[in-house]
């Protein structure tokens, strides 16, 4: 079994349309992260 290499997390406001992102990813023997990232729902494509 594999260790993961990443971690995605999304909060999403009621109306689930909106909120923020936090992720972490390896990048040589250093966990880079990224916190507090607006997302916003797309209209299907």
């Amino acid at each position: 079994m594999l260790p993961p290499n990443l971690s995605l997390r999304r909060v999403l406001d009621d109306d689930w349309k909106s909120g923020t992102a936090n992720d972490k990813y390896p990048a040589g023997n250093t966990w880079h992260e990224v916190t507090d990232v607006p997302v916003k729902a797309i209209d299907n494509l």
